[in-house]
């Protein structure tokens, strides 16, 4: 199964919102879930479900198991390993036995594999603790989104300089760190041109850049419950960005 973890120390630049965008790209070419990790509960609001009858941070706490845990979504060959953002007891566990539990997300991940899965996508919050490091460690490729602005170039740069520190420390190739999104992305706005070019200049050749436009899709859909492919007043252009983007992660 391969796993791709979305991160940023920062808000606001739509990450859930992509992660739930590319589960949903990715499910087209094969059976796809994505694990909820931000103890907000937003990639979990966004499908709406039923009560929950576990959620992620009873996994980890071993009060189910993992087919107990997964829910299906209204996406075909989608599923979901929820989190509880109203009552939930994730944000707990992360800075208690999250913290020395170092194996949490490798042993969730090698139990979604034997359950069939190709693909999985991990929302991760807006932090860099063990619990996101131990989430990324189990990922196969990281992605971070940042949006065209100076908290943009700076909190990229900041994360690219911790994962590089985590993996020098844990003596780790995982996960690999090849694509960077700017999300809201609007051409006509002279200083996201700007941001934009100074974004792809503070990088070396090895990254791949893609450039997401803004799209009110992607808050209709979310309100409608459903991703931005199945809502009908999606930008061409975005759609066509998405597919790209997942072109190339299944090229790995």
């Amino acid at each position: 199964m391969y796993t791709i973890s979305l991160s940023i120390q920062k808000g606001g630049v739509g990450k859930t919102a992509l992660g739930v965008t590319f589960a949903a790209e990715l499910a087209k070419h094969g059976k796809t879930v994505i694990i909820d990790a931000d103890p907000q509960g937003t990639a979990t609001s966004w499908f709406n479900p039923d009560a929950l009858d576990f959620d992620l941070a009873d996994y980890f706490f071993g009060q189910c198991n993992s087919t107990q845990l997964v829910l299906k979504t209204n996406v075909e060959n989608l599923d979901l390993v929820p989190t509880a953002g109203v009552g939930g007891q994730l944000k707990m566990y992360s800075e208690t036995k999250g913290v020395s539990d170092y194996m949490c997300f490798k042993r969730l991940i090698m139990d979604l594999s034997k359950m069939g899965y190709e693909y999985c996508v991990i929302d991760l919050s807006p932090a860099f603790g063990t619990f996101e490091k131990n989430a990324l460690e189990a990922s196969d490729e990281a992605i971070t989104p940042i949006i065209p602005d100076p908290n943009g170039i700076d909190g990229l740069q900041i994360f690219i300089n911790r994962l590089q520190e985590a993996k020098q420390m844990d003596m780790s190739e995982k996960p690999a760190y090849k694509k960077i999104v700017i999300n809201q992305h609007n051409k006509s706005i002279a200083m996201h041109v700007t941001y934009t070019d100074m974004i792809i200049k503070s990088l070396s050749a090895n990254y791949q850049i893609y450039k997401v436009p803004v799209d009110q899709a992607f808050s209709k859909s979310r309100a409608a419950n459903v991703p931005i492919q199945e809502f009908k007043d999606t930008k061409a252009e975005t759609l066509n960005v998405v597919q790209q983007i997942i072109s190339d992660i299944i090229k790995k």
